[in-house]
C-alpha cells in the first residue's frame, strides 16, 4: 500500500488558513453585501447541483367602487286625509361603474325626517327594484306613508348597498305636507232619558261628547264653537223646547243655567276649551275636549208628552275654525 504524506511548513499553513477565511468570507458574508455576486454564486451551485430555478407569481388587486345615487324625484306638497295615511311615492336611480349587476336591489331604503316641531320619522327599508335602466343603472320606487297629524316640513334620503356592501345615501331632498284642520267627535248624536214636565237639571244619557283633532293644524283656543236650535215634538211640531233650557259645558256638572254655556236658538257660541293639539287619535293620548250637556229646565206648560228632537228643524252643530 502506497501512502502519500504531507508535510507543510508553517507559511504554507498560514496560507492555508487565510485561504479558508477569504472562502468563508466569499460564501458567507458576502452574499449580504453583494446581492449580484450572491446570485451568480447560487446560480453557479443550482447548475452543479440542480436545484430549481427562482419562480414568480402575480398580484392583482380589484377595488369596488362605490354606487352613485341620482334622478330622485321631487315630491310636491302633500295632503293629509283625516284620520288615516296618505301614500307618498318617489323614484331615483342608482348606477355603478362595476355594471348594475353589482346593485344589491334589495338594499335600497327611503326615509322621511321631519325638520321643524319635533322629530317624526316615516320609513320604507325595502324600496320596490324596477329593473335595470341600462347595463349599469338601476331604478327603484319608494313609498312612504304619512300619517294625517303629521305636518310641517320633511326631509327625505334615500339609500342603498352594492353586493360588497359599499353603502351610499342622498339626504338632500325635501318636501311640505300642507296644514289641514280636521275634527271627530263621538258620539254624534246627543239622548236624553225621559223626563217629566216641569224637570230640572237633566244630564244628557250619552255624554260626554269627545272632540279630536283628525287634521294635522293646532286648532287654538277658542276656536270652537256650537250652534244649537230648539227641538220641536214629532207628534205636535207647533210644541218645542226651547235651545235655551240647555247649557253646555266642558265639565260634568249640571246646576241650572248658571253652569257652562247657556244656549240660544240658531246662535252660535264659542267654546273655551283647550288647545286642540295635532296627534294620534286612536292611541288615547290626544283626547282634546269634551263636553257635557244639561237639560236644566223642562217647561211645566206649554207643551205635552211626546218626543222632542231636532229632525223637524236644524241638527245641532259643533264645529272648529
Amino acid at each position: 500500500m502506497l501512502k502519500l504524506i504531507f508535510h507543510m511548513g508553517d507559511n504554507q499553513k498560514r496560507y492555508v488558513v487565510i485561504f479558508l477565511i477569504l472562502l468563508f468570507f466569499v460564501i458567507v458574508v458576502n452574499p449580504f453585501v453583494n446581492a449580484d455576486l450572491s446570485d451568480k454564486l447560487f446560480g453557479v451551485w443550482d447548475s452543479i447541483t440542480g436545484r430549481a430555478a427562482a419562480v414568480t407569481t402575480s398580484v392583482s388587486v380589484t377595488i369596488n367602487r362605490a354606487p352613485i345615487i341620482s334622478d330622485i324625484t321631487s315630491i310636491a306638497q302633500q295632503t293629509i286625509s283625516e284620520q288615516t295615511q296618505t301614500y307618498v311615492t318617489f323614484y331615483f336611480n342608482v348606477s355603478d361603474s362595476d355594471g348594475s349587476g353589482d346593485i344589491n336591489g334589495t338594499s335600497a331604503k327611503a326615509q322621511f325626517n321631519r325638520t321643524s316641531g319635533g322629530s317624526i320619522y316615516r320609513t320604507n327599508t325595502s324600496c320596490n327594484s324596477l329593473g335595470a335602466v341600462n347595463s349599469s343603472t338601476m331604478r327603484f320606487e319608494c313609498r312612504v306613508d304619512v300619517w294625517y297629524f303629521d305636518n310641517s316640513s320633511f326631509g327625505y334620503n334615500v339609500s342603498v348597498r352594492d353586493n360588497s356592501s359599499n353603502y351610499v345615501e342622498d339626504s338632500d331632498q325635501t318636501f311640505t305636507i300642507a296644514s289641514t284642520q280636521g275634527m271627530a267627535m263621538s258620539p254624534t248624536a246627543l239622548t236624553f232619558p225621559t223626563v217629566a214636565l216641569g224637570a230640572s237639571n237633566q244630564s244628557a244619557s250619552n255624554d260626554p261628547i269627545t272632540v279630536n283633532n283628525s287634521g294635522n293644524a293646532q286648532t287654538l283656543l277658542g276656536r270652537m264653537n256650537i250652534t244649537s236650535y230648539n227641538l220641536h215634538g214629532l207628534t205636535t211640531l207647533t210644541e218645542y223646547i226651547a235651545a235655551t233650557n240647555f247649557t253646555v259645558n266642558n265639565t260634568d256638572s249640571c246646576a241650572g243655567d248658571v253652569g257652562g254655556i247657556k244656549l240660544a236658538n240658531n246662535t252660535r257660541y264659542i267654546l273655551s276649551q283647550n288647545l286642540m293639539v295635532a296627534g294620534n287619535v286612536s292611541n288615547g293620548g290626544f283626547t282634546n275636549t269634551t263636553l257635557y250637556f244639561c237639560l236644566w229646565n223642562v217647561p211645566a206648560a206649554g207643551i205635552s208628552g211626546q218626543t222632542y228632537d231636532t229632525s223637524a228643524s236644524v241638527a245641532w252643530e259643533v264645529r272648529v275654525f
